[in-house]
C-alpha cells in the first residue's frame, strides 16, 4: 500500500466513524482507484535511501512526526456491540473495543459485532459519557450494559449526552 492509498483509507474510516458514509464510500473509491498505482522512481544517489517518492515520503514523515509531535496517545472509546441473536446493544467503554469484544465473544454463541465506535478527545470523555447515555436508555434497558435500541437511538443516545457534556 502507497502513502496515498494509506492516506485515503485513514480518510474513510475517520469519516465513517463521524457518520458521514456518503463521504467515506466516495473516498474508499478514490482509495480503489489509486490501487496499483506504481511510486515514480526517485533518483537517489544513496543506495542506501529512498528508491521511490512514497520511500522518500515516508521517512521525511516519520523523521518530522518524531521530532516535532507529542507521542499518540489512545484514549478510551465509546463503543456499541450488537448481539444478532437477540438485536439488543451494549453500550461501553474501552481502550480496545476488539479486544472487550474478544472477551464478551467466549460467553455467547452468537457473533457479536461491533457496530459504532466513538473516539473520545481526552482521558475524561469516555468515563463521564458512558453513564450519561445508559441514563438516556434508561427505559430501555434489558441488563446490565445491554440495551433494547435501534443502532440510531443508540447514535443519537451518544450525540445528546456529547451536547449536555460540552456545553
Amino acid at each position: 500500500m502507497h502513502n496515498l492509498e494509506f492516506l485515503l483509507s485513514i480518510l474513510s474510516r475517520r469519516l465513517r466513524d463521524a457518520g458521514n458514509d456518503e463521504l467515506a464510500d466516495a473516498t474508499a473509491r478514490l482509495c480503489d482507484a489509486s490501487t496499483g498505482f506504481e511510486p515514480v522512481p526517485y533518483p537517489n544517489p544513496d543506495p542506501d535511501g529512498p528508491t521511490n517518492a512514497d520511500e522518500a515520503l515516508a521517512e521525511m514523515s516519520a523523521d518530522w512526526s518524531r521530532r516535532f509531535l507529542p507521542p499518540v496517545r489512545e484514549h478510551r472509546q465509546l463503543y456499541v456491540i450488537q448481539d444478532p441473536g437477540s438485536g439488543f446493544l451494549k453500550i461501553g467503554k474501552a481502550f480496545d473495543p476488539e479486544g472487550r469484544l474478544s472477551q464478551f465473544q467466549t460467553g455467547t454463541p452468537h457473533q457479536l459485532t461491533i457496530v459504532h465506535t466513538h473516539c473520545c478527545e481526552d482521558d475524561a470523555e469516555a468515563p463521564a459519557l458512558e453513564p450519561m447515555v445508559h441514563r438516556i436508555l434508561a427505559e430501555h434497558r434489558v441488563r446490565g450494559e445491554w440495551f433494547n435500541v435501534t443502532l440510531d437511538q443508540a447514535k443519537a443516545a451518544i450525540a445528546q449526552a456529547r451536547a449536555q457534556l460540552f456545553r
